[in-house]
């Protein structure tokens, strides 16, 4: 699996969507595909139905509004780029932010969101069929690809390989083996994919848990033909990640979630959750779907 365009990067205008621009920019540019740049503006259907007799009136101020948006849209693509090239377009959305931005990447097919980080990001990661970028400032450093062994952790080391030789970074391969949760999960395969069921007084020691998921983290090194390095940590998943990301340092840090449908969408794998909240980098999230 490999970050595919269109890209479409939400903006609100503050700093950090800001942020979200410049690499929306650097990955369009990299991956040779469009940008798209969405602002999404308040939806005022209630408001007509509820004052019928306002709506000419609402249907013009929506419309100044629009052109306002995207006004304000281009210029800030024009700080960014100049001259905005043939491959990138402003366009706006309506309604609450998260909806109206899903509702864009829909309409454009787009294969990628950009966002700065914030209630908006988490919102937009937990209802996306596509992978999310939270993007913040960072200066280069490694790419960490962090997995559980997990299906649907398994797509983000490739997308975490692929962006490493993209950025021409160095990559980390993270597995983080959680001991208490192993300790609880009754079966060594309880959390533990890589290794084969067994009666939990047959739990295998600490050493022969770290030194089969180095072999499988090196095995991933192999299959996608990249050096790098294959690191297993012990501690609660999401804190080592970002622990790790912060002291390497990382410029980008990727992740796998569940791919979900219905109300079962609204909650993300609390692992992905909390480092997308706690990093203090670049945070991708590859949803299966």
């Amino acid at each position: 699996m490999k970050l595919q365009g269109p890209i479409l990067v939400g903006v609100d205008f503050s700093a950090a969507s800001d942020q979200a621009l410049r690499q929306g920019i650097d990955l369009a540019n990299g991956l040779g595909t469009n940008l798209i740049v969405c602002h999404v503006v308040p939806e005022l259907d209630t408001v007509n139905i509820l004052f019928p007799q306002f709506a000419d009136r609402n249907a013009e101020h929506r419309q100044t509004l629009i052109d306002k948006a995207l006004a304000a849209v281009e210029r800030q693509i024009a700080t960014r780029l100049g001259d905005a090239p043939s491959n990138v377009r402003a366009v706006i959305g309506s309604g609450t932010p998260h909806a109206g931005l899903l509702a864009q990447a829909d309409a454009t097919s787009a294969g990628l969101i950009v966002l700065g980080p914030g209630r908006t990001a988490d919102r937009v990661v937990r209802h996306a069929t596509v992978p999310v970028l939270i993007g913040r400032h960072s200066s280069r450093g490694i790419v960490v690809g962090a997995t559980d062994f997990s299906d649907p952790s398994l797509p983000a080391l490739e997308v975490a390989a692929s962006e490493a030789r993209r950025r021409g970074s160095q990559l980390q391969l993270l597995h983080v083996v959680d001991v208490g949760v192993f300790a609880l999960a009754g079966t060594a395969g309880g959390g533990l994919p890589f290794l084969p069921a067994a009666p939990s007084t047959l739990l295998p020691p600490i050493d022969d848990l770290v030194s089969a998921a180095e072999g499988r983290l090196r095995d991933a090194l192999t299959r996608f033909a990249i050096d790098g390095e294959a690191i297993v940590k012990s501690g609660p998943a999401a804190q080592t990640i970002v622990d790790l990301a912060a002291s390497a340092p990382a410029e980008l840090v990727v992740v796998g979630t569940h791919g979900r449908t219905g109300l079962s969408r609204l909650t993300l794998g609390s692992t992905a959750e909390l480092v997308i909240r706690s990093a203090t980098c670049s945070v991708l999230v590859v949803r299966l779907t």
